[in-house]
């Protein structure tokens, strides 16, 4: 039983099993910024991330 609404709701649209490691990965503003299975590669993430004092971070505040 999953006592998180949307987590549990996640799970059920993406297919993964209740207690499968998962990860996700919010924006400055607190929204989802990618989710996935297993542990995610810091290494692609990081690369990815904009720096904070970017245009993008400062959008997504």
């Amino acid at each position: 039983m999953c006592d998180l609404n949307w987590i549990c709701d996640q799970q059920e649209s993406e297919g993964v099993t209740p207690g499968e490691d998962v990860y996700v990965i919010l924006r400055l503003d607190g929204r989802v910024r990618r989710s996935g299975r297993g542990m995610p590669n810091w290494n692609d993430i990081l690369q990815e991330l904009p720096r904070l004092e970017d245009l993008l971070s400062k959008l997504e505040r």
